[in-house]
């Protein structure tokens, strides 16, 4: 239980520092990119100095660069939507996404749904739609960036579980989930360097890189307590929704009280709506 609540806690952490970003002008790329090689390299502490098998390391083919693409992207987007629309919104969009591996299991491994699980994930849908509507017409969300957000999100998760169940050893995940990280950190140093010297959009900026280091510390913890807590008692399962909607209820507390957040009427149906599709999922 304790690495659950840890996970929980660095995951929400991840948030408050994305909101943190624009108070204090942080450049997101750059700091996301610190953010990668700081997580990368703290996820190999756990690891014995030797890889063994290491040349199963070659069958790993492109997916470290696919899940590292996806990294850094998401990420990016993550930070700008926490920016301009709140942590309720990127929160709630980002751990409701689970829905889509759960219909990749159904569809690739043919693991059926009762039906709590069917209305669990109809509900899911609908607490997403609720917590990022707008409180009138006239608002001006921008539906393009959550959405992108949202299946990106569950691509990302139903991907890492081919990565579990096929491509990487069990003793080799968190060296996967090291290189992941590497890859991301890397494309982002290559997009900044394209941005700075060819482009000139922007310089370098010592104080986003030293934001990174301060994100990169629970970035790689949500992960890697994460990990530990698979290793108990609680299946994936169920581990997974209980710890999507305690960063969802600690995020909307968190934003309620250090960022005012207003509860619209529709995030608060969004948030009861969510913990009704949880309690579904765990039947």
């Amino acid at each position: 239980m304790i690495y659950l609540l840890l996970s929980i806690a660095c995951s929400t952490f991840i948030f408050v520092i994305f909101k943190w970003f624009g108070k204090f002008n942080v450049n997101n790329l750059q700091a996301i990119v610190a953010n990668y090689f700081i997580a990368g390299t703290l996820g190999w502490l756990p690891l014995s100095g030797s890889v063994e098998h290491p040349e199963s390391l070659l069958e790993w083919g492109v997916w470290p660069f696919a899940i590292g693409f996806l990294f850094i992207t998401l990420f990016q987007l993550m930070a700008k939507i926490t920016q301009d629309y709140g942590v309720n919104v990127v929160s709630v969009t980002v751990k409701m996404s689970f829905i889509i591996p759960i219909l990749f299991g159904v569809w690739m491994h043919g693991e059926r749904l009762s039906t709590f699980h069917i209305i669990g994930i109809l509900l899911a849908i609908l607490a997403v739609y609720s917590i990022n509507k707008p409180e009138n017409s006239s608002g001006n969300f921008e539906w393009k960036g959550p959405l992108i957000l949202f299946v990106g999100s569950g691509v990302l998760d139903a991907t890492m579980k081919i990565v579990e169940s096929g491509v990487a050893k069990e003793n080799h995940l968190a060296t996967f989930t090291s290189s992941a990280f590497a890859v991301a950190g890397i494309l982002g140093v290559l997009y900044l360097l394209y941005s700075i010297y060819i482009q000139k959009k922007t310089t370098w900026d010592a104080k986003s890189w030293l934001w990174g280091i301060v994100l990169g510390i629970p970035n790689y913890g949500s992960i890697f307590f994460l990990l530990k807590a698979l290793g108990g008692d609680f299946p994936s399962a169920i581990l997974y929704p209980i710890n999507n909607v305690g960063i969802v209820a600690i995020s909307a507390v968190i934003a309620r009280l250090f960022f005012a957040e207003y509860f619209t009427k529709w995030r608060i149906i969004g948030l009861v709506t969510a913990a009704f599709a949880i309690l579904s999922l765990l039947n």
